[in-house]
């Protein structure tokens, strides 16, 4: 009896160190990589597929399993999938703010899957609800996600944007997401520039009754000056969509040009005052526009009286606009004429600043 018991010992001994030798030998390492996420797994599985069951991945919701999900597997193996179109862009594992791109059955089918088990398989729920479908621009690009954040901060920050002061959010970030909700992002950069350019100088026109009428002719050149001029560039989602004129240093200043034309005259342009005398003439140089505690086609002169009506041509485009003098200026070199923005946008746009124009009365 002693003896048939020792051996009874024995061999349970003998089949315990097996067992053990077997589940040892059977035990692999392997490197699990979901949606680009590595993990360092130990795995008794016999292949992929039953290694992404236990980690409650499903082969179906993916584009890509490699290697194959009936391969077998093998110590210090790499296995990489990829969920298809449904992605969990943050690790909701921790019942934190989490998004999933996707809207449609199989988002949901990941989520119902996370809410039990966690990104693959890590045992952890998806967080807190409600579920909200919303619709993400970003750089203009449509991206339809499902989220449990409860502001537009929480859900940009969860989607890896970390929008600056000049990038445009809307709605802003603190607030509010509701289902079906529009959240747009757009990435705004600023570039600061320098440029030296030329100044235009002014033509300055004169009556001379030395001349017939019709007649001019250049009495002194004019001479353009330098200035160093700092642009504001803009740039929105890396196209560039305006610039506008921060400062200008001025290196050298124009001289006016001279000329003296024959004596041609106007009355006052409204005709309430015929003793009041105002010779016609063309001026050519820059304009620029000004915000007066007004509105209306009006501008600043130095010397035209007040009320002349003057042609303002902008001399790139060929636009013209009839503006009234009612206001004196502008005093910086090279300017000739201050338009209202009304005017000024009648023949540019307001960002480019400054003009080259030929003024006529």
């Amino acid at each position: 009896m002693r003896r048939a018991m020792q051996r009874t010992l024995l061999a349970a001994a003998v089949l315990a160190a097996g067992t053990l030798a077997f589940s040892v030998i059977h035990s692999r390492g392997v490197t699990l990589v979901v949606e680009g996420q590595p993990r360092a797994v130990p795995t008794t599985s016999g292949s992929v597929a039953d290694l992404l069951e236990v980690h409650g991945i499903d082969p179906s919701l993916a584009t890509d399993v490699t290697p194959a999900p009936s391969t077998a597997v093998a110590d210090g193996m790499t296995v990489v999938v990829e969920l298809e179109g449904v992605t969990a862009t943050t690790d909701p594992s921790d019942g934190g703010i989490w998004v999933v791109e996707g809207s449609g059955a199989e988002a949901m089918d990941l989520i119902a899957k996370l809410a039990t088990t966690g990104p693959a398989g890590s045992g952890g729920p998806v967080g807190r609800s409600p579920i909200s479908s919303v619709d993400v621009v970003v750089r203009g690009k449509h991206r339809a996600v499902l989220t449990n954040a409860s502001e537009v901060g929480q859900l940009l920050s969860a989607m890896g944007i970390e929008p600056d002061r000049d990038d445009r959010v809307l709605p802003p970030p603190s607030s509010l997401l509701s289902d079906g909700a529009v959240v747009r992002y757009a990435e705004v950069d600023v570039e600061t520039i320098r440029t030296r350019g030329e100044v235009p100088f002014e033509t300055v026109s004169r009556i001379s009754s030395n001349l017939y009428p019709g007649e001019d002719e250049i009495q002194r050149e004019g001479v353009e000056g330098v200035a160093m001029r700092t642009f504001e560039v803009r740039y929105v989602n890396g196209d560039r969509v305006g610039r506008r004129l921060v400062s200008e240093e001025m290196i050298r200043l124009p001289k006016d040009q001279l000329r003296l034309v024959g004596p041609e005259s106007a009355v006052d342009p409204e005709g309430t005052d015929p003793g009041v005398f105002v010779p016609s003439g063309v001026q050519t140089g820059q304009a620029t526009w000004y915000d007066p505690p007004w509105s209306g086609l009006t501008a600043a002169h130095k010397t035209l009286p007040i009320g002349t009506m003057v042609t303002v041509t902008n001399q790139a485009n060929g636009q013209s606009v009839v503006v009234r003098i009612n206001d004196r200026g502008p005093y910086a070199p090279g300017r000739i004429i201050d338009l209202s923005p009304e005017a000024f946008s009648v023949i540019s746009d307001l960002g480019s600043g400054v003009l080259n124009v030929s003024i006529s009365w």
